[in-house]
C-alpha cells in the first residue's frame, strides 16, 4: 500500500559540529467518516492509492478527492462525481492536529495576514473539480516581516539518537482533516483521518552547489 511522505527538518541545535538530520514520516489514508444519511444517498465508499503517486484517492458517489500531503500544507483535488452544485465550506472545515487540537484552515488564494478572516465557499459545478491547498491558521505565523509556515511534525532533536528516538514516538499518531460539503442545501462533514506508519530520517547532504541532495538507500533508517 502507497503512503504519504511528510518531510520536515530535524535540526541540531546549539552544536554545529554535529550532522543535522532531516526525517520523512510515512502517513496512511486510515479511514473517513461521513454522515449516515450521506453513506447511504451516496453509497458504498473506497479508498485507493493513486498509480505513480504517494497519495489516496476517496471515492463515493458524491465525490472523488484527491489528497498530496506536504510539510507545511496539504494539496486536495476533489472532483464533483453529481448532477449538483457543490460548495466546500471553508469556514466550517478544520484540521486536528497531532496533539488533538482542532485547527481553522485556509485554502489557496487566501493572505496570510486576511487567514483568521470568513472565507466565502468554493463552488464546484456538477461533473467539475477543484484543485486546492489546506493549510491550518496555527501553523502560519510572522516572524520580524515574513510569514513563516510550520511543518505539521516539526521537531528539533541533538544527535541521531535523539532523531531516532522522536521519530519512534510519532508513529501511530495522527491527524484529521474535516471538510465539509454541501449539496442542495445540506452540509455533510467528511472527516478524514491520516495515520503515521513509521519514522525514518537521515543525514542530510549538501552538494557543490549548496543545494540539499536526496537520501540514499543506505542512509535512510526507518522504524517500522
Amino acid at each position: 500500500m502507497r503512503r504519504f511522505v511528510v518531510t520536515v527538518v530535524v535540526s541540531l541545535a546549539g552544536c554545529s559540529a554535529l550532522t543535522p538530520y532531516r526525517a520523512n514520516y510515512e502517513l496512511r489514508l486510515r479511514e473517513v467518516a461521513r454522515p449516515s444519511a450521506a453513506a447511504q444517498q451516496f453509497g458504498p465508499q473506497q479508498v485507493t492509492p493513486i498509480a505513480d503517486s504517494s497519495g489516496y484517492v476517496f471515492e463515493d458517489g458524491l465525490v472523488r478527492v484527491e489528497w498530496q500531503p506536504h510539510p507545511t500544507s496539504i494539496n486536495v483535488t476533489i472532483h464533483n462525481r453529481t448532477e449538483h452544485t457543490i460548495r466546500v465550506l471553508w469556514d466550517n472545515a478544520a484540521f486536528v492536529d497531532k496533539d488533538g487540537r482542532s485547527n481553522r484552515v485556509m485554502h489557496a488564494g487566501v493572505p496570510f495576514a486576511v487567514r483568521d478572516q470568513p472565507q466565502a465557499p468554493s463552488v464546484i459545478v456538477r461533473g467539475g473539480r477543484l484543485e486546492d491547498v489546506i493549510i491550518p491558521t496555527e501553523y502560519v505565523t510572522l516572524t520580524a516581516s515574513s510569514w513563516t509556515q510550520i511543518p505539521f511534525f516539526g521537531v528539533r532533536s541533538r544527535g541521531e539518537a535523539a532523531a531516532d528516538s522522536t521519530g519512534k514516538s510519532f508513529v501511530g499518531r495522527r491527524v484529521q482533516v474535516l471538510l465539509p460539503l454541501e449539496i442542495q442545501g445540506v452540509q455533510n462533514d467528511y472527516i478524514f483521518t491520516f495515520e503515521i506508519h513509521r519514522g525514518c530520517y537521515y543525514p542530510i547532504r549538501m552538494d557543490g552547489m549548496a543545494s540539499e541532495m536526496p537520501p540514499t538507500p543506505a542512509s535512510l533508517k526507518c522504524r517500522p
